[in-house]
């Protein structure tokens, strides 16, 4: 039984809520790892954390595993969804709310990592053993990936993207938490 089926018995579930079922999630957290380590090698502030021994690897990751090709690959995506969007009226508020997660979650990471070292065979390897782990998420926890993305679409026109749902909640009812 997966976790978010064992999750199904005391709660209903919509996949289309929660964070954890988007690839652009996963890219995001992806690059904030990869920038707090960056930003630690190069401030100096790991030699203290770091054991001598794991700075080579870390030094190699950040080499080998920069998320910036996904997030632009991501931008791209999270654009033409956005286009349909609007190409099926959305209303306004979701349209702005979906264009800001984009710009927090897609541009301010591809900004902080525009001028970052890449190596482009190295960084799309990287993004394809992340499809494989995130495609086996969802096959773990019964989700087909084809369906639930055909789906986004519509669920975000309803309001039902984890992080426009929850602005939406908050602007709805601005005393709740």
């Amino acid at each position: 039984m997966s976790v978010f089926n064992q999750y199904n018995r005391y709660r209903s579930y919509d996949p289309y809520l929660y964070i954890i079922n988007y690839l652009s999630y996963w890219i995001f957290i992806w690059a904030v790892i990869y920038i707090i380590i960056d930003w630690g090698i190069k401030k100096n502030h790991l030699r203290n954390v770091v054991p001598i021994s794991v700075r080579p690897y870390i030094e190699q990751f950040l080499r080998n595993c920069n998320p910036l090709i996904s997030l632009v690959i991501a931008l791209i995506v999270s654009t033409l969804s956005l286009v349909i969007l609007i190409d099926r009226n959305a209303n306004a508020m979701i349209v702005f709310l979906y264009s800001l997660v984009i710009f927090c979650i897609k541009v301010i990471p591809i900004y902080l990592l525009i001028n970052t070292h890449i190596k482009p065979l190295y960084n799309i390897i990287s993004f394809i053993i992340l499809l494989f782990v995130y495609q086996t998420y969802m096959v773990i926890n019964g989700m087909d990936i084809y369906d639930f993305y055909a789906k986004e679409a519509d669920n975000i026109l309803n309001g039902n993207s984890p992080i426009v749902h929850k602005m939406l909640e908050i602007l709805k009812n601005p005393e709740s938490d």
